[in-house]
């Protein structure tokens, strides 16, 4: 829909671009050296994060056991049933 602007104006596409992701990393660095113990709390902040991202992890997998092992014995129980049903059928004739 609008990807004829985007090849009509690339080169400022791309100097926006460039300026957002080297500006950020520059502010970033010069908000790291002005304040040296904010690098300590930053990595605090991702380990936490990290933390919180395995423990989701963990849950859902856990989860999806839990899933897999009732989907197994309902598909036992069918199949149970199902040649259950063949055998009477079979016996009938």
């Amino acid at each position: 829909m609008f990807s004829h602007r985007h090849v009509i104006l690339p080169q400022p596409v791309k100097f926006c671009r460039n300026q957002v992701i080297h500006g950020g990393v520059m502010t970033s660095y010069r908000f790291s050296r002005r304040r040296p113990w904010s690098r300590k709390s930053t990595c605090f902040a991702v380990c936490g994060s990290v933390k919180q991202a395995i423990a989701k992890k963990e849950e859902t997998l856990s989860q999806l056991r839990e899933q897999y092992e009732k989907a197994v014995k309902r598909a036992d129980h069918l199949e149970d049933l199902l040649e259950q049903q063949r055998k009477q059928l079979l016996g009938k004739k």
